[in-house]
């Protein structure tokens, strides 16, 4: 039966899910911000992009671009304002962060100094209005980056998530401890009743020994008198031998009660067992083989005594009371170590001190703590938990329950009542263990939820990433196309900033790169993020070194290919929802990895695709040369390592399936 999720949990979910309700009110995606920052990016790069031509208004068509950009800027803005006060209520972070992103474009004066770049542009004053627009896409790209940033702190998951370890594991000491404890008063308990037996057994063997004793004195008064009634004492005789035979057996059988598995001995610590209780003790042993010689020694006597031959049967009646009074020795001081053992007092003590850090545990939880959590040898690292959880955690009141059940354990204890301690222990334990239960449950439901919202954003940035290079892809298109020869210094200005626009995208994929190392469950995929970065800043070097021809189209066209897979991947992911799978073990369902294998399988297949694709191309751009350009070399060693790559995620998917 599936536990009912936290308020907090509920809220969360309802924040991920606000973009899908924004699809049903407005025409715009999911990823409002991300969708905007796309409509600046052409607005970014026109701003150094300039047509050769004269305009039909006779302006100077450096200003006629210019003006073009301020047009599409106040579009921009206007749809901007009207975003904010649609998603106001649906999705009040995005609507937060377009607000944030329009003040800083009005605070910085976005329009007016386009109108004032326009005014230069048109004077021909070109030096001054190259230094302003410098300064206009630095600032534009600033806007940018505000419609970029996620609102929320990316790390508070992670935060509530260490949080939540940290109790995980004080739980998990608690609980080890407490189960020491409980056997500690297990043993202690069945002492007590050991030490009740040995008690009862002492006295009956004081009987044997006084019976046997008495047995031999009459046989000494025979010898001395030269007569007896030998046949009544032989009867007499059999009788105390009877008696004993049965004592041994039962000494025997407390033997092996008194004994228990190695596995379960208590630690030996304050309060605990010391070296070797939980065994068989050694003393009752040779207290049963003492009863089993006193015994056989009196056997020895009844036929003598019925044969009248009283020397012959006292000495083996001697010897069967030496035989009793070692056996009333031993278990005399089996009794007084078990008395000695079982130091309830120190038993309390621990049992108390438990139960202390128990109930600060339990503060802990309902955020209630002061000081922060306690610590202790065992505890780890005291620094590592200094913030307390804002609202009481799943668990919390079985600790409690856990903490009250220790004090009156320690109560018994106290008052020598073992054996109902460890019955308040037992239940301490199993509430430990439905806190530590519940407190997985709650750590597998974060796990997922910062999964999807690792889903989310990483949806949102590859989105935005792919309307950018698509945007790039066209311009260096239209570059290639006007011939590097004729390049003037427009296009000299746009290669420069396609080349920057590149690293930047470079400098995205690795910021999603270092989300996918810090999350750890997948393997092709952060490695196609890495190549995707790695193609990029290739990308912008070929274009910085005015290589627009189509081996860069090509590159840039495998990015957009790159991109398309991913966000393929990630919204099948996302639609088909992360769902926990239940262990064999019957426990707590475990989340499962950020993209599942048959999602890494398709990318690793697209990936030697790709591969394939670009080893034709090669092969046919080569022909029959023999010589490779240094260009040529470049591509063939870039290819040649993509495929290495290929083999190695496949090799390490194969070892990760076998150890599944």
């Amino acid at each position: 039966m599936r536990r009912r999720p936290s308020d907090a949990a509920t809220q969360r979910r309802r924040t991920r899910l606000q973009p899908a309700q924004a699809d049903r009110t407005c025409p715009f995606p999911a990823s409002l911000c991300c969708f905007v920052a796309s409509s600046l990016f052409p607005v970014l790069v026109f701003c150094v992009a300039a047509p050769a031509q004269q305009s039909a208004s006779g302006k100077d068509p450096l200003a006629s671009k210019e003006e073009i950009v301020r047009d599409r800027m106040t579009q921009l803005e206007d749809r901007m304002f009207r975003l904010i006060e649609k998603l106001g209520q649906t999705e009040p972070d995005q609507a937060e962060r377009l607000r944030v992103a329009l003040h800083k474009s009005r605070e910085l004066l976005i329009r007016q100094r386009i109108d004032e770049l326009v005014k230069l542009l048109d004077n021909g004053n070109l030096a001054e209005a190259t230094d302003r627009q410098k300064s206009l896409v630095r600032d534009l790209n600033a806007v940018l980056q505000t419609l970029l940033e996620n609102s929320t702190d990316p790390q508070a998951g992670q935060k509530e998530l260490d949080l939540l370890k940290a109790l995980r594991g004080r739980i998990a000491n608690l609980l080890a401890e407490e189960q020491e404890h409980r056997k500690a008063s297990d043993l202690a308990a069945r002492s007590a009743e050991i030490r009740r037996q040995l008690d009862a057994a002492a006295r009956a063997i004081e009987s044997l020994l006084q019976r046997e004793q008495t047995a031999a004195d009459r046989t000494g008064d025979a010898i001395r008198d030269r007569r007896g009634d030998g046949p009544a004492m032989q009867t007499a005789q059999a009788g105390i031998r009877v008696e004993t035979e049965k004592l041994a057996e039962e000494l025997e059988r407390l033997a092996a009660a008194a004994s228990q598995p190695a596995s379960t001995r208590p630690a030996r610590a304050s309060g605990k067992l010391p070296d070797g209780a939980g065994e068989s003790p050694p003393a009752l042993e040779r207290t049963h083989e003492h009863m089993e010689r006193a015994a056989a020694r009196m056997k020895d006597a009844e036929a003598p005594l019925g044969e009248g031959r009283f020397q012959q049967a006292k000495a083996s009646q001697d010897r069967s009371i030496e035989s009793l009074r070692e056996a009333l020795r031993e278990l005399r001081e089996q009794a007084e170590a078990l008395r000695k053992t079982a130091d309830l007092p120190a038993m309390a003590r621990g049992q108390r001190d438990t139960a202390s850090r128990t109930g600060r545990l339990a503060d802990d939880m309902a955020g209630r703590s002061e000081a922060g959590p306690s610590s202790r040898p065992g505890d780890g690292n005291p620094e590592a938990r200094r913030e307390q959880p804002p609202t009481a955690v799943p668990g919390r009141e079985n600790v409690e329950q856990a903490r009250q059940q220790m004090d009156g354990a320690a109560d018994d204890l106290k008052d020598n009542r073992p054996g109902d301690a460890n019955t308040k222990q037992q239940e301490a334990v199993r509430q430990l263990m439905e806190a530590q239960k519940q407190l997985e449950e709650q750590l597998n439901q974060l796990r997922r939820e910062q999964q999807e919202e690792v889903l989310r954003a990483l949806e949102d940035r590859f989105r935005d990433m792919l309307a950018r290079q698509l945007q790039v892809n066209s311009n260096t298109i239209d570059l290639d196309r006007k011939g590097v020869p004729n390049w003037t210094r427009t296009e000299e200005l746009l290669a420069g900033t396609l080349a920057q626009a590149e690293r930047d995208l470079s400098a995205e994929a690795n910021q999603a790169l270092e989300i996918l190392r810090q999350e750890g469950t997948s393997l092709v995929f952060p490695r196609i993020v890495e190549q995707l970065a790695a193609d990029l800043n290739d990308a912008g070097a070929r274009i910085a070194d005015r290589n627009v021809a189509v081996a860069t189209q090509r590159l840039q066209a495998d990015i957009v290919e790159s991109l398309k897979e991913l966000i393929e991947a990630v919204e099948q992911v996302r639609k088909k929802g992360a769902g926990g799978s239940t262990g064999d073990d019957g426990g707590p369902p475990q989340p499962p990895p950020l993209l599942p294998q048959s999602a890494e399988l398709k990318l690793l297949r697209a990936c030697q695709v790709r591969v394939n694709r670009q080893t034709e191309a090669f092969a046919r751009e080569r022909g029959n040369e023999q010589t490779l350009t240094p260009d040529q070399q470049r591509s063939l060693q870039r290819i040649a390592e993509r495929q290495k790559e290929v083999a190695a995620m496949a090799q390490e998917m194969n070892e990760r399936a076998q150890q599944h």
